[in-house]
């Protein structure tokens, strides 16, 4: 009797420390990815911007609701998508998509007037 509790002690230990093993493993580290202007936006000069150049707005801006998550979403197929568990956005694209939008604008089109939904009246964009 000794010994039969004896090796299911043993087994029971010897499962335990399995299982603490593989709780002990590390995962893959969460990296994480902002969006940037495009390169021509990056390397246009800042001076020039022509003054009283055209007035434009931007917005609303909506992205589709399975973007609204903190993983990158790739699609797979047409009605399949993933989202990247360990691959997630630096801030939500709900906000980094208009900025990167007005900032590629005013970069390539030469012009500071560049609003983002709901612009300034001051700033004279028409609908």
């Amino acid at each position: 009797m000794r010994r039969g509790l004896f090796v299911l002690t043993g087994l029971g230990l010897s499962a335990f420390l399995v299982a603490l093993t593989g709780c002990a493993g590390s995962s893959a580290p969460v990296r994480l990815y902002v969006l940037t202007p495009a390169p021509e936006a990056r390397v246009a000069p800042l001076g020039a911007a022509v003054p009283g150049g055209p007035a434009l707005g931007v917005g609303p801006v909506r992205l589709p609701g399975l973007l609204d998550r903190p993983q990158i979403v790739t699609r797979r197929g047409a009605d399949e998508i993933d989202a990247a568990e360990f691959h997630r956005w630096g801030e939500p694209l709900a906000e980094s998509v208009p900025r990167i939008l007005v900032e590629n604008l005013a970069a390539l089109r030469k012009t500071e007037r560049v609003a983002l939904f709901a612009w300034d009246p001051a700033q004279a964009v028409q609908r």
